[in-house]
């Protein structure tokens, strides 16, 4: 399993690896040992209650959850059959019904059952690459009309505050 530049043998090594970032607000609060259709809406809605008051009435605010988790939060929404929430979204985001806040969907979170909540700006996304204008090219194609931009990095995401990160793992 790779996340960012690191490579690890194990989902489990990858998540000691995250954990010691800092101190993250547990956002299993009922003790859940798995993500689940029945589950994940409530799960979603223990994470931005645990969250601190500063950090969920910010703008920004967002839950990231797994490609996996995203569907099947989509799924449970339409089978509870609630006509008052619309399971409509874009695809990567989903206005969370009776919130206001936003479920993002993270591909690098696909099939680890952890979720993440904070403010947007306190994931940092960054690259690898020492030299990294080496290893850029933009370039105009004059048959096409284009401007073409290519780049070969790894990237990965880190938080700038753990303390208003609220961090979900199965028990």
């Amino acid at each position: 399993m790779k996340i960012g530049k690191y490579e690890f043998n194990s989902k489990e090594q990858a998540q000691e690896k995250i954990d010691a970032l800092g101190t993250a607000t547990d956002g299993n609060t009922s003790s859940a040992t798995a993500i689940t259709k029945v589950n994940i809406i409530g799960l979603v809605d223990d994470m931005v209650v645990a969250a601190n008051v500063d950090v969920k009435e910010d703008d920004s605010f967002e839950v990231l959850v797994g490609n996996d988790s995203f569907d099947m939060y989509i799924a449970a929404v339409k089978a509870a059959n609630n006509y008052h929430e619309n399971a409509d979204n874009d695809g990567e985001t989903y206005k969370i019904g009776g919130s206001g806040k936003i479920l993002r969907k993270v591909r690098g979170l696909n099939g680890t059952d952890r979720m993440f909540a904070s403010v947007g700006r306190n994931f940092v996304v960054g690259m690898d690459v020492d030299g990294e204008e080496n290893v850029m090219d933009i370039f105009y194609d004059k048959t096409e009309d284009k401007v073409h931009f290519r780049v070969k990095a790894k990237s990965g995401v880190n938080v700038f505050n753990a303390a208003e990160i609220v961090e979900f793992t199965v028990v």
